[in-house]
């Protein structure tokens, strides 16, 4: 097949359209963030089994302006954020400001990874409505272009802010000192490198 016949075969959907269409029998494979716990619920109930086969090796990242002093969290500090313990930048050594911590909706595998390998038993803080975007391009021109700049926090994956839509607006923060680098992702040694 040339490059041309081949989209005919192929569709371009976010994580909770190709979830939904694999388990509905209008796709045979896609390529994706894990699945939600409501998205594999409803694979069991349509009786389908899914199966799971790494390709790639990717970090999940927390970006924020980079007017934004810090350059690292603690996973302990996100957990703090993102759960509403921690409010302001100061309590985690940064400015004295209010924290912005954007989320994705639910079923969206920037979500579903968040609730998996960052939260654990935490309970993510209800945003307010600007603080919940419904895409990563979005949630990543929101933090960049955020009217207080600096104080806008959000999460993504790595390829998404470096590659994607890399913006020189955004920093990546290092995660309990550890940065996201290609290296760090290779071996492991970033806390948020998940298998995809």
């Amino acid at each position: 097949l040339d490059v041309d016949s081949v989209w005919k075969y192929v569709r371009c959907d976010r994580t909770p359209g190709a979830w939904e269409k694999l388990i509905h029998g209008e796709a045979d494979i896609i390529f994706v963030a894990e699945p939600s716990a409501e998205q594999k619920a409803s694979a069991r109930a349509q009786g389908v089994d899914l199966h799971f086969y790494p390709i790639a090796r990717e970090a999940f990242v927390f970006v924020t302006h980079k007017d934004n002093p810090l350059t690292q969290l603690s996973e302990k500090q996100i957990r703090d954020i993102y759960s509403g313990r921690v409010n302001n930048w100061l309590e985690v050594g940064g400015n004295d400001a209010r924290i912005y911590p954007y989320q994705r909706p639910k079923g969206s595998g920037s979500q579903t990874i968040m609730l998996a390998a960052v939260m654990g038993e935490d309970k993510l803080r209800k945003p307010l409505e600007t603080e919940s975007v419904h895409d990563m391009i979005g949630l990543l021109r929101n933090v960049a272009n955020y009217q207080n700049s600096a104080n806008a926090l959000g999460y993504t994956f790595r390829y998404y802010a470096t590659q994607l839509h890399h913006s020189p607006d955004l920093r990546l923060l290092a995660v309990n000192g550890i940065e996201p680098t290609i290296e760090n992702i290779r071996n492991g040694k970033y806390p948020y490198t998940i298998d995809v």
